[in-house]
């Protein structure tokens, strides 16, 4: 609270007021949180899925028509998809994940590793499993992006999958 007196009337009229909003810290942090809190994500999940579904029917038209790149398609989606998450570098310093906005953290880069480490595990796994079943490559490819689709969703948003 910030006091003020009128000159002539010290004793009879005490006015009580906010303080100025930018002479307190706790203004100057809020400013600072609210350029740094949430925002529209830079890449918003209707365009992300409509890219998703193209690039992925592009790519098995391609592992359709030759094995051979099918086979380096798989190999590649199965030991390399799920290194990096999809960052917006647009709100510098602050960085974000693309799909949601949301401010990477220690705690959500902990996460993220944590998740990327199992999911590639389990996805490498897939395509040596499938491999000695002797599953056609593109076949494979459409069982990784059926994986891809069942990691959990704070994950896909970070991927951007």
């Amino acid at each position: 609270m910030y006091i003020s007196a009128d000159k002539t009337s010290l004793m009879t009229s005490v006015h009580v007021t906010s303080a100025p909003e930018t002479s307190t810290p706790k203004s100057q942090f809020q400013s600072i949180l609210d350029q740094s809190s949430a925002r529209k994500p830079a890449y918003d999940e209707v365009a992300r899925a409509a890219d998703r579904t193209r690039e992925r029917r592009h790519i098995l038209e391609t592992a359709n028509a030759d094995p051979q790149e099918a086979e380096k398609l798989a190999y590649s989606y199965s030991h390399n998809s799920l290194a990096f998450a999809l960052l917006d570098l647009s709100d510098s310093p602050n960085i974000r994940y693309s799909a949601t906005g949301e401010l990477v953290t220690p705690k959500t880069k902990q996460y993220f590793d944590t998740i990327s480490q199992a999911m590639q595990r389990q996805c490498e796994n897939l395509y040596r499993q499938e491999k000695s079943k002797g599953t056609p490559a593109e076949e494979i490819l459409q069982k990784i992006f059926d994986f891809h689709d069942s990691m959990p969703r704070p994950f896909r948003d970070m991927l951007a999958l």
